[in-house]
């Protein structure tokens, strides 16, 4: 098996889904060093849990709480 590093180099962008937020160092490497967060509306909790800040939160919004889409409502897309 091939062993997987984080590459820190380069800015990117992380889409984060809804499910258990990650512990493991490489996807935890990946969201501290993106340039920008998409969530999918279930991962914002749990991201801003941990933290973080998304860039947008996308998806049909039954899964965010009124609380995160007042305080992110610039960047809230129903989809």
């Amino acid at each position: 098996m091939r062993e997987m590093k984080y590459t820190s180099s380069r800015a990117h962008t992380v889409i984060l889904a809804d499910g258990t937020f990650p512990s493991h160092e490489i996807p935890l490497g990946y969201l501290k060093n993106a340039s920008k967060i998409i969530c999918c509306d279930g991962s914002t909790e749990g991201l801003v849990l941990a933290g973080f800040e998304p860039y947008a939160i996308v998806g049909d919004l039954d899964s965010l709480t009124d609380e995160l889409a007042t305080r992110f409502a610039d960047r809230v897309y129903l989809d």
